[in-house]
């Protein structure tokens, strides 16, 4: 397809950030349950307050949390916090598939199930020198135009978790980066009739803003519902 001259005139660039690549949203699910949570049977079948385990606290200064951005966890935590972190996922994996294999039995295609503190706890956000780059060697465009393999890709993010954060949603998050996003652009005349690429940005991204929209309501309204009944 050849390409139009649709984003001709924009300002030249100073650079190309492009975000990390990741395991799959699967493995992003295990590392960002809140590793510290120990009441879950509780929490998830009675409605009680998740009670939280402050040797696993990753916002503690006694485990090794700093605020100013230079938080090291020692690996004896890691390897504890990990471990935590696929227990409860194990336990919650099997309390869903117990309860939607009782609603199927009695007809029903699905049932709400609320986890607390189960998104927003990634150690790597917090400590940068957790999975920080890759295992082997890989090419790197530098900014001269040369390209280096000799060595592993280092990952240039920033701590992106603080504490409290664990109790938020991220769809905040992208709603909130978004809407900053779209406001600039279409400020700067780049509107869903400017051409084929901007039709398509805003038409998959509006998308998924739906989506998100919709899958922080539901929760939300379950939320409220059962804390009505309770």
């Amino acid at each position: 397809i050849k390409c139009d001259n649709t984003l001709a005139g924009l300002p030249k660039t100073d650079g190309v950030i492009l975000m990390d690549a990741h395991p799959g949203n699967g493995i992003n699910a295990v590392r960002s349950v809140l590793g510290d949570v120990m009441n879950d049977a509780a929490a998830v079948n009675l409605g009680r307050k998740a009670a939280e385990n402050p040797r696993l606290d990753p916002f503690s200064e006694r485990n090794g949390y700093k605020s100013d951005g230079t938080t090291r966890y020692s690996e004896g935590f890691k390897s504890d916090y990990f471990k935590a972190q696929s227990n409860r996922m194990n336990y919650l994996i099997s309390e869903a598939q117990s309860r939607l294999a009782d609603a199927q039995a009695n007809g029903q295609d699905d049932v709400p199930f609320i986890v607390p503190l189960a998104d927003n706890a990634r150690l790597s956000q917090i400590d940068l020198s957790i999975h920080h780059g890759t295992l082997q060697p890989r090419k790197l465009v530098k900014n001269d135009g040369s390209v280096d393999g000799s060595h592993p890709v280092e990952s240039v993010r920033v701590v992106s978790l603080a504490p409290g954060d664990e109790q938020g949603f991220g769809s905040s998050m992208f709603l909130t980066v978004k809407s900053f996003e779209w406001t600039h652009e279409i400020q700067e005349g780049f509107t869903l009739q400017s051409g084929g690429f901007w039709s398509y940005y805003y038409t998959a991204a509006g998308l998924h803003a739906f989506h998100v929209i919709a899958g922080m309501q539901v929760p939300a309204r379950l939320a409220l519902g059962l804390r009505a009944v309770g």
